[in-house]
């Protein structure tokens, strides 16, 4: 189910690059021009905000629409968990109930229970047969070492768990790298865990569905940490170069090495992000092989943006950037060089546009975005600091701006912390 596709009837794809940023997009066509044509009649939204800088607080409103936003979540005083066990039950149902096959790659999460028990789904979160299948197919791979990190791992883990809460366990593990790791170079484990779920995704294929389908793929391929190389227009695996010769462009020009963390979120992750591209054109090329690429529709977002934003907004705070999400679309029976549709738009549009080929939608979710574009539109986006609350229906935002026409133009943006922050200096008033 998860890797079957029909030959007569609809294939509905949306992948998830997790953290790939956007205005990077056009960098990559200019290192690698042959994305111009293997995109094949796609559309680019280079003017995609993401409602929010951190997955937990943007997955929800990608598979389950506006409503599901960490803004519209906390005006209702929602419970977060909750709401983003609805996002994708209900989704997924009304793609069920329309008798698609419905196959989902996920993290785990709020929803992971309740979606491998929900009937006509096949949900994976665990990546651990596809960690095998990647290692299996690169038998040269070197790990340098890995035991080294199993210690490492231990020790820090250790330290995190009798550390008290605070600013002590923020020096253990920060942002998804711990304490110890800084030492040893680059986990290949953790790497190649990170990537092979989207790898098996683009190389596992069979042409065998009697259904219609549905997939929704989240993967970390485009995360921290990366260690890919895309020298020759190929993924280097577990490779420490870059491509990239610009990097006063994505990073601080007094920078003295952005290897090092806390910087580590930027280097090679041009690199990553182009991989995945290439990983993505040979699933297109298989469909094309298939004759199935007229009667596919595919969607490739970010949930948000990485610290490396090609434009950054001087006053936008905490200084993360991350707002410029990707999106790219690939509508039914369309072929053509890339083309581009400068439209503001959200990283939660992609649900209108998916949810139309059911007769009756999907609940909660608005008309397709295309058809039906609003004027004068206005995207709230929030921001996060990795800060905890005790009241577990308030999703925590220090800082919120209201978004008005281009996303890389800093008067686009009017803070309005003061309206939804709920915790910090706003907060506080």
């Amino acid at each position: 189910e998860l890797f079957s596709y029909s030959k007569n009837e609809k294939n509905i794809v949306v992948i998830v690059l997790d953290m790939f940023t956007g205005s990077h997009f056009p960098y990559l066509l200019e290192y690698f021009p042959q994305l111009k044509t293997q995109l094949d009649g796609f559309v680019y939204f280079p003017n995609t905000v993401s409602t929010a800088n951190a997955t937990v607080f943007t997955i929800p409103s990608i598979i389950g629409g506006e409503y599901y936003t960490i803004i519209n979540q906390n005006k209702r005083r929602a419970d977060h968990e909750k709401s983003e066990r609805d996002a994708y039950l209900n989704t997924a149902r009304a793609f069920t109930k329309a008798g698609y096959e419905v196959g989902f790659i996920s993290y785990p999460n709020a929803a992971s229970e309740m979606m491998q028990k929900t009937e006509n789904v096949f949900w994976v979160d665990d990546h651990r047969d596809f960690y095998n299948y990647f290692v299996k197919k690169h038998p040269g791979i070197n790990f340098d070492n890995p035991h080294i990190y199993d210690v490492a791992h231990f020790l820090s883990f250790g330290l995190f768990k009798f550390m008290p809460d605070g600013w002590m366990r923020r020096s253990v593990y920060r942002n998804g790298l711990w304490f110890f790791k800084y030492r040893t170079g680059t986990d290949g484990h953790n790497v190649t865990y990170s990537v092979s779920s989207f790898y098996a995704f683009s190389q596992i294929k069979k042409a065998n569905s009697k259904k219609p389908t549905f997939k929704f793929i989240h993967t970390d391929i485009t995360h921290a940490p990366q260690a890919i190389y895309a020298g020759g227009g190929k993924c280097n695996y577990l490779k420490e170069k870059t491509v990239w010769d610009k990097q006063e462009l994505f990073y601080p020009t007094d920078l003295k090495n952005f290897k090092i963390p806390p910087l580590y979120t930027r280097h090679q992750h041009f690199d990553s992000e182009a991989c995945s591209l290439f990983l993505l054109n040979d699933f297109l090329e298989w469909l094309k092989e298939e004759n199935i690429y007229d009667n596919t529709q595919i969607f490739v977002l970010s949930d948000h943006a990485g610290v490396d934003s090609a434009f950054p907004v001087p006053h936008l705070l905490p200084q993360d950037r991350n707002q410029d999400a990707l999106f790219l679309f690939k509508d039914f029976e369309k072929i053509g060089e890339i083309k581009t549709d400068s439209r503001f738009m959200a990283n939660f549009d992609a649900v209108t546009i998916f949810c139309e080929n059911l007769k009756t939608g999907c609940p909660k979710v608005a008309p397709n975005i295309l058809k039906n574009y609003p004027e004068n539109r206005e995207i709230i986006h929030a921001r996060n600091f990795n800060i905890k609350t005790t009241d577990n229906t308030l999703w925590p935002i220090q800082r919120a701006y209201k978004i008005k026409g281009n996303i890389y133009d800093p008067a686009a943006y009017t803070d309005v912390s003061a309206e939804y922050a709920t915790v910090g200096e706003y907060a506080k008033k």
